[in-house]
């Protein structure tokens, strides 16, 4: 029962944090995580000419 109720209690946390419409702001600390991973694979990255980083920033952004 206890099994039961445990699960049925982290299907309905995943569900409502699923439909969470207002954006969560992105701690300090990941933003200055993200920006210094970016800038790295920008300047090293052999692909590099080939990306679109604003575009890519962007989207990192996003799902952060």
């Amino acid at each position: 029962m206890k099994k039961l109720r445990s699960l049925v209690l982290l299907f309905v946390a995943t569900r409502s944090a699923q439909y969470q419409t207002t954006p969560v702001p992105v701690p300090d600390s990941v933003k200055i995580f993200l920006d210094k991973s970016l800038t790295l694979l920008e300047t090293y990255s052999l692909e590099r000419r080939t990306v679109d980083w604003p575009r890519l920033r962007q989207t990192v952004y996003q799902r952060a």
